[in-house]
């Protein structure tokens, strides 16, 4: 078991140590949260000021976008820590939703990874009703309330989040023993958490939310609710998993306080195996067997089910090469199996990663040619340029750019990096006579290429934007499209380079038509793969001296764009008294002072290239 991941003793007590971090009973005046309550409830997304107070409890609609939330007090509360989370609130529904509906409050941490999900919906409901849904990070309910409930009732909702891998288990109108929770399927990756939301969106209908609680504890947020006996209220679920994963079983458990755990395996306990939720890195066939965790306290203790790991060789087979998979393509030049799990190995090509959310984007390649691969949920395990990774995952495709697509979710889809620090491949002339060259093209497509004596059609900019196409144009007057996506931050707002340069980048793809031929598009990954002369910069220091005032000497300083030949640049300092009174300035150097009749000097220097 030399593969364990240890929680730390003293996070791991969050559970033993349970208090009530937030208790909102919406005791506010009509009108929008951020603004009654500014100090607790914050925006973090959508039209700000959309979330109102309403007769003393807050109004959730589907006409509105506003996503509002409340940090917890004393957090983070560490994934590594393991232990379980819990929140508590009354919620009447006003409007109905529609169809598989949307979710609508959630755990979060501090950026955008949203854990512990609340859906409502229809789907499953008779006509007239509603059902309530919960997904671990999804937007579809993996388990849902078997109960359909009906407008202007008041309900019960409650969820317990597992620190460790996001399993979350719903309760509605539960009773004494809390019987009759369900719990989600889509684990395993779990987020420090520092704050609960609510969220508005289509479909979700329209509803009012009151007297919200969120604790450590079970009885924290049920008024002593199914806290008192001990009991396991979410058994460990048996998984089959690829070799390599990170996994972890979970229990959520309640009684009187502190409670213990101890997990075993095939009946010996695991060294170190004391927090409600059990993970292990990087498994392997050693791993396989069955696991339960005895929980206690004072009172005595009780066991779980038992819980069965299953590993699993590669149902990639070997590891294939990228040209083999790049030969998977029907007419359209679409991926003809997007059904069979392959594995594949090559060398990170790509420096930032280019796409937005939980999500992971990253080009990679072996000797023989290159893909993307689009990892869902896989932000927090995105791999460095130079990395070597193996990929176990399906094919797919993004308007006619061929990607690996693994899921984090998906037990049989995998992403490891292998070793660190390697050389990325040579990359490939990118020859623009082959622009319409749709064999060559293919060839090249998630490959690292680079475009060398080109000049950048500024379009009449004086710098890049994210999110933008320009018009590269060789020695031979031979054009090619470079993409600079939104998310390659060093390169957005450069200066153009005015002089050639040479571009390196992977090939990309965007063609919304069939076939999917044409469209493709070189694209950067960071500054340094536009590469030119290195050109001269400016460096602006501003430095008081001989100071009157008490403190240390003020200073800052940056260093802004080049200057080419017959270029000029202005530095202009306006200086004024806040009483409006006479200002005085000795100029050293050739600086040209002018007075205006409100009493500011203003300085200029001109410095010419």
């Amino acid at each position: 078991m030399k593969r364990l991941i240890i929680v730390a003793a003293t996070a791991s007590l969050v559970a033993a140590q349970a208090e009530v971090v937030l208790d909102e009973s919406f005791s506010y005046d009509d009108g929008p949260i951020v603004l009654q309550a500014a100090d607790t409830w914050k925006n973090h997304s959508g039209t700000e000021e959309q979330t109102e107070m309403v007769d003393g409890r807050l109004n959730l609609s589907q006409a509105a976008s506003e996503d509002i939330n409340a940090m917890l007090p004393r957090g983070p509360y560490k994934k590594s820590g393991g232990g379980t989370m819990y929140a508590s609130f009354d919620v009447e529904f006003t409007e109905l939703p529609s169809g598989g509906g949307s979710y609508f409050a959630h755990f979060k941490d501090k950026g955008t990874g949203y854990r512990g999900r609340i859906v409502a919906q229809a789907t499953g409901a008779e006509g007239g009703a509603l059902r309530i849904g919960v997904t671990s990070k999804g937007k579809v309910s993996t388990a849902v309330f078997d109960s359909d409930l009906h407008l202007e009732t008041v309900y019960k909702v409650v969820i317990a989040l597992n620190l460790a891998d996001a399993r979350t288990t719903l309760w509605v109108d539960p009773d004494g023993g809390m019987a009759g929770g369900v719990t989600t399927t889509d684990n395993g990756s779990g987020v420090d958490v520092t704050g609960f939301a609510f969220r508005q969106a289509s479909n979700i209908g329209a509803m009012l939310i009151d007297n919200l609680k969120v604790g450590t504890s079970l009885s924290d947020v049920t008024d002593g609710g199914g806290g008192n006996d001990l009991a396991i209220l979410s058994q460990p679920a048996s998984q089959t998993v690829l070799a390599g994963k990170t996994i972890s079983f979970s229990v959520v458990a309640t009684g009187v306080e502190p409670l213990g755990y101890q997990w075993s395996k095939d009946g010996s306990d695991i060294e170190g195996a004391t927090s409600s939720a059990l993970a292990m890195a990087d498994v392997s066939a050693d791993d396989a067997g069955d696991y339960r965790v005895v929980v206690s306290n004072a009172d005595g203790a009780v066991e779980s089910d038992t819980a069965t790991l299953d590993v699993q060789v590669s149902p990639g087979g070997d590891a294939v090469t990228i040209r083999h998979l790049r030969s998977l393509v029907d007419d359209n030049r679409e991926p003809s199996d997007t059904k069979t799990i392959f594995t594949a190995e090559g060398i990170v090509t790509t420096h930032t990663n280019m796409t937005g959310g939980s999500h992971s984007l990253f080009y990679f390649q072996d000797d023989t040619a290159g893909i993307a691969v689009y990892f869902r949920s896989g932000k927090s395990s995105h791999p460095n340029a130079g990395d070597k990774v193996r990929v176990t995952a399906s094919l797919d495709h993004y308007n006619g750019l061929l990607e690996f697509v693994p899921d984090a979710g998906n037990a049989m889809h995998l992403v490891k990096v292998l070793s660190s620090d390697n050389a990325l491949p040579e990359a490939v002339n990118l020859d623009f006579i082959q622009w319409d060259d749709t064999v060559a093209m293919e060839a090249l497509e998630g490959s690292l290429v680079v475009a060398n004596e080109v000049e950048i059609d500024d379009a009449g900019g004086s710098k890049f934007s994210g999110g933008s196409n320009y018009t590269l144009t060789d020695a031979d007057g031979m054009t090619f499209i470079m993409r600079i996506d939104s998310r390659i931050q060093s390169i957005i707002d450069q200066p153009f380079p005015g002089t050639a340069v040479s571009v390196t980048g992977v090939l990309s793809q965007y063609m919304r038509e069939q076939p999917r031929e044409g469209g493709y598009q070189l694209m950067p990954t960071r500054i340094e793969d536009i590469a030119g002369p290195q050109l001269p910069t400016i460096e602006f220091t501003l430095r008081y001296e001989n100071l009157l005032r008490p403190g240390r000497p003020l200073e800052s300083s940056r260093t802004d764009h080049f200057l080419l030949p017959g270029e000029t640049v202005l530095i202009e300092a306006v200086v004024k008294s806040p009483s409006g009174g006479e200002v005085t300035v000795t100029p050293t150097g050739d600086w040209v002072l002018s007075t205006n009749p409100a009493n500011e000097i203003t300085a200029k220097l001109v410095l010419s290239a």
